[in-house]
């Protein structure tokens, strides 16, 4: 799920379970919880519940798609010389799950083109996800997990942040991701314990700046072996203690680290008001093979939190504190992200819904390099007019603001953006 990425907010705010919270990116980026915190009104839905499936034997699919017209009164996000655009996105999913006896497979595919009446602002991504959970057993149970992602960050984000107008390109990536778990122990036991490994690997198009690359030192890989201990408080509560340990490899040695987390926290089952998780602790980065980086250690933290006070209703919040490479050789302390997310998804009839949301997020640095604080906000309105047909229309804004530093130049990155969209819906 991505709650923040470098192009929207998921209005529908789709909760990964704690374990497959993925690592972010480290370097200019990040997946799920970093990037420049943009707001946009043209998201993919999630699967609804009333949605009608295709039966194929013991297995269901899912089809959808979505179309948008959409505004953007602020292209590449600068201060002044605001430039604004029109466009269309497409959003087509196929979602196919089998259950059979202790045995769970899905395939989901995400499509997402945008065309514009700037053509800076075109893409193309694709997202790819396949996984599985088994059952061994009571006492035995895995999952494992490949995700393909083709994706971009907006103009004037990451490592377009400042330059995007001049530019003219958006940064583009490719990431593969696999995840495999088991775990040991009764669903309903005192004691869960779990163990896994997470890797990815993130590869991005060359994005030239006259002469210079400025993706070509931000490839990645990330090999992360974990382990998890669950103790049940009561029949839906369960005290969480988890150990991570990741390494980073980079092109350029001097940003590759060893990084280990210890967490504990909490999950609360899904069969009431309340549900989801929240993990807090330490972080230490380890900068091995770069003399001039210190070594950091971190409080962080990351957590989705569920509250359904009717079944109309929705409220999630989520949270993350993380640190994250830079690229800056002569600034020898990292950057740290902190985010909050609160999101109220409400059916007023069956016909009529809402999805509202609010972000806010802050990039703190150490001068010559500002600190940052965006805060974003958005609201949808759908109307089923047909079972499988739903028209509505949206508009959010975002706010970016920066610190200056003595003798530094003010940030051309702050920006204010309001985005509009009307779209419809098909489904089966």
């Amino acid at each position: 799920m991505h709650w923040f990425n470098g192009k929207t907010i998921d209005m529908t705010f789709h909760l990964p379970r704690y374990r497959y919270l993925p690592e972010r990116p480290v370097a200019l980026l990040s997946t799920v919880f970093a990037a420049v915190l943009l707001m946009s009104t043209g998201t993919a839905h999630a699967q609804d519940e009333d949605q009608q499936s295709l039966k194929l034997g013991d297995a269901d699919l899912y089809p959808s798609v979505r179309l948008s017209y959409v505004s953007n009164d602020n292209v590449y996000l600068t201060s002044d010389d605001v430039e604004s655009a029109t466009g269309t996105r497409l959003q087509p999913e196929l979602l196919f799950r089998a259950d059979k006896r202790n045995l769970a497979f899905k395939i989901d595919y995400q499509g997402d083109y945008g065309i514009y009446s700037n053509d800076d602002l075109d893409y193309d991504d694709h997202a790819l996800v396949l996984s599985t959970d088994a059952e061994f057993g009571v006492r035995r149970r895995g999952n494992a997990s490949l995700e393909f992602f083709r994706s971009h960050y907006d103009l004037g984000t990451e490592q377009t942040s400042g330059v995007g107008k001049a530019l003219g390109e958006e940064a583009r990536y490719q990431d593969v991701k696999m995840n495999a778990s088991f775990t040991y122990g009764a669903k309903d036991a005192q004691g869960n314990v779990e163990a896994g490994l997470f890797y990815r690997d993130r590869n991005f198009d060359a994005l030239y700046d006259g002469t210079v690359d400025l993706t070509t030192d931000d490839d990645h890989t990330l090999v992360r072996p974990y382990g998890q201990f669950s103790y049940r408080l009561s029949a839906d509560t369960r005290a969480l203690f988890e150990l991570r340990y990741g390494q980073y490899d980079f092109p350029v040695d001097r940003r590759d680290r060893n990084q280990i987390t210890l967490l504990t926290g909490f999950s609360i089952n899904e069969n009431r008001k309340f549900s989801g998780h929240a993990e807090f602790g330490l972080t230490r980065a380890d900068y091995y093979n770069n003399v001039n980086r210190k070594d950091r250690t971190l409080f962080v933290t990351e957590g989705a939190l569920i509250y359904r006070p009717t079944s109309f209703a929705v409220f999630k919040l989520g949270f993350s504190r993380e640190l994250r490479n830079t690229d800056d050789v002569q600034n020898t302390v990292q950057d740290v992200i902190d985010e909050l997310r609160l999101t109220w998804n409400h059916e007023w009839s069956s016909r009529v819904s809402s999805r509202s949301n609010l972000g806010w997020r802050r990039v703190s640095r150490d001068c010559p390099r500002a600190t940052s604080n965006t805060v974003a906000a958005g609201v949808e309105l759908g109307v089923k007019v047909r079972r499988w047909v739903e028209v509505g229309a949206g508009v959010s804004g975002q706010s970016k603001e920066s610190d200056v530093c003595a003798g530094e130049p003010a940030a051309d990155d702050d920006h204010d953006r309001i985005l509009g969209s009307v779209f419809v819906r098909l489904t089966l």
